[in-house]
Parts: C-alpha cells; sequence; structure tokens
C-alpha cells in the first residue's frame, strides 16, 4: 500500500524528519517524499536512525518548533493553528 499517487495534492505545508542511518525507512524514502509534496521542507537528522526522535529529542523538538513557528508568523499557513486572541 502507498500513497504516493496521491502526495502532491497534499497542500498544506509539511515537516519531514528523517534519520541519515535509518535502514527501516531509509531516508532517501523521505527525500522522494518531499520531491512529491508541493509544500514540505525535508530535515535529515545526522546520525539519526529509525528512532531518531527519541535519540535526538533536542535537535527534533527545535526543528519542529522552529518549524511551527516560522508557519505561524506567516499567518494564513495554518489557519486552523492561528493564535486567537
Amino acid at each position: 500500500h502507498s500513497a504516493r499517487a496521491h502526495l502532491a495534492e497534499l497542500t498544506d505545508p509539511v515537516l519531514i524528519i528523517a534519520g541519515e542511518r535509518d535502514k527501516f525507512t531509509p531516508a532517501r524514502l523521505s527525500e522522494e517524499m518531499a520531491a512529491l509534496l508541493p509544500n514540505a521542507q525535508l530535515e535529515v537528522i545526522k546520525e539519526g536512525t529509525h528512532v531518531t526522535p527519541i535519540e535526538h529529542t533536542i535537535e527534533v523538538n527545535l526543528l519542529v518548533r522552529r518549524w511551527l513557528c516560522e508557519r505561524l508568523e506567516q499567518g494564513s499557513a495554518l489557519p486552523h493553528l492561528s493564535h486567537q486572541g
């Protein structure tokens, strides 16, 4: 089962975080996915494996936080996450 044919239909911003040394989901698959998504950002964690979020918690959290902050600063990029004050 593959969703590859549908990736180009996704227009929302997407952050893909891959582990450089992931043997189960090689980084090249994340690179291919990012190339098919019209609004994707790919981050490859050096020395990361399949459990990159556990191995590199601080780096992954910083990447996600920065990515979310950038989207929120853009205003309408993620309207369902926009701050309502």
